[in-house]
């Protein structure tokens, strides 16, 4: 049962590692193109709301 509680933080914490990887590399590609029109229109009011 220890192993399994093991892998399941393993598996865990890799899946917040991926996420967190993930809203940083689209929060950046968005990032360096916020001028353009067409990243403008697209990004969402939550979003907006967000940041």
């Amino acid at each position: 049962m220890e192993i399994f509680q093991k892998v399941v933080s393993i598996l865990a914490f890799l899946s917040i590692g991926f996420s967190l990887t993930r809203v940083y590399l689209t929060a950046n590609q968005i990032w360096k193109r916020k001028h353009e029109r067409v990243v403008i229109e697209s990004i969402s009011v939550t979003a907006k709301l967000v940041s």
